[in-house]
């Protein structure tokens, strides 16, 4: 295709379809060509953009070729966000808040995706708190995400950034307990919000239904109950 345009450039029409192979090629060249022999001829679509964002080897290039060119032509849109808040490269997404960052949403949607990233979805949501964290609302399912499958590193942030809207439910301390890391989750937790939490007969079961660290769990949860 590079070469096709190098030599046919001029004579080549360009459609959607087209752009959206380029934006999900794993040779950056292509949509550089592109936009070099055809860019004020071509429309960046939502489908594009996708492409670009989803592109498992060269999409920070791509994005960062078609934010340079077509910026201010293009609009980000929350299906676009997603397929940043997938990829493993976080990147891509860091691009996106950099350019369009004032004209971008990040819905409940967006951070679900990015909470469900298992490679890269704690380093997106700490770039997307710290970029967009005043738009950011903290929802009880997001909270709930992030007790159960996140750090308590990224717990701990959420409650700095956006600890007006972090409600610790019964859910979230549901959540915490059922975590991989669940003793060091339910710990940050207690020591930040004691006064919020409740340790009640559902907090004991998910405990109990750990696959390891029972006990330490059960240690913590009724030396809080006891205070």
């Amino acid at each position: 295709m590079a070469m096709i345009l190098k030599k046919k450039g001029d004579q080549l029409e360009i459609t959607e379809r087209i752009l959206e192979a380029a934006a999900g090629n794993r040779d950056d060249e292509v949509i550089a060509r592109i936009l070099e022999k055809k860019g004020d001829d071509v429309e960046i679509t939502e489908k594009v953009l996708e492409a670009a964002a989803s592109n498992p080897s060269a999409g920070e290039e791509v994005m960062a070729l078609i934010l340079e060119k077509k910026a201010d032509q293009i609009k980000i849109t929350e299906k676009v966000l997603k397929a940043a808040a997938g990829h493993i490269n976080s990147g891509i997404m860091a691009l996106i808040l950099e350019k369009k960052g004032d004209e971008v949403e990040i819905t409940e949607g967006v951070l679900e995706v990015a909470l469900g990233n298992a490679f890269g979805g704690e380093e997106l949501m700490a770039l997307i708190l710290d970029k967009k964290g005043h738009q950011v609302e903290i929802t009880d399912d997001t909270l709930k995400d992030v007790a159960e499958y996140m750090s308590s590193e990224m717990m701990a942030l959420i409650l700095e950034k956006k600890g007006d809207q972090a409600d610790i439910t019964e859910g979230v301390l549901e959540a915490a307990a059922r975590n991989v890391f669940g003793c060091e989750m339910m710990a940050l937790i207690i020591h930040e919000r004691g006064d919020q939490v409740e340790i009640t007969e559902n907090v004991f079961e998910a405990a109990a239904d750990r696959f390891f660290g029972v006990e330490d769990m059960m240690a913590l949860l009724i030396e809080k109950q006891d205070y």
